[in-house]
């Protein structure tokens, strides 16, 4: 089974460390991870594999204690193991927008791109 991790807290040295740490000793794979600080918030999601016997809420009662300790929030759910694919041709880009921020300025360019 993959699930998706997103963790989320005051950013501060160790926290992968101890997110990675329960999940090995829970013979869990990390296959990928994205992370970022935001204002000094640290937001990671892993994606992992979660070994046959062990469900999500198990995995959860692992990790909630240590990570409440911590003051950092998380949410764990299953994911399905399929890759997307357009109906339609699609290309990479990257989108820069200049000048002055606003309210709805992210949901404006977004949609327009959807």
């Amino acid at each position: 089974m993959k699930a998706a991790l997103t963790v989320l807290g005051s950013d501060r040295p160790g926290i992968v460390c101890l997110i990675s740490s329960i999940l090995a000793e829970n013979n869990c794979n990390i296959e990928a991870i994205s992370q970022t600080v935001l204002y000094n918030e640290f937001a990671g999601i892993f994606l992992i594999s979660v070994p046959e016997g062990l469900d999500l809420e198990k995995l959860k009662t692992f990790l909630e204690d240590p990570l409440k300790k911590e003051n950092l929030a998380f949410y764990l759910k299953e994911v399905e193991e399929r890759v997307w694919k357009s109906s339609f041709e699609t290309e990479s880009f990257v989108v820069i927008s200049v000048g002055k921020d606003r309210v709805g300025l992210i949901a404006a360019l977004s949609c327009v791109m959807k």
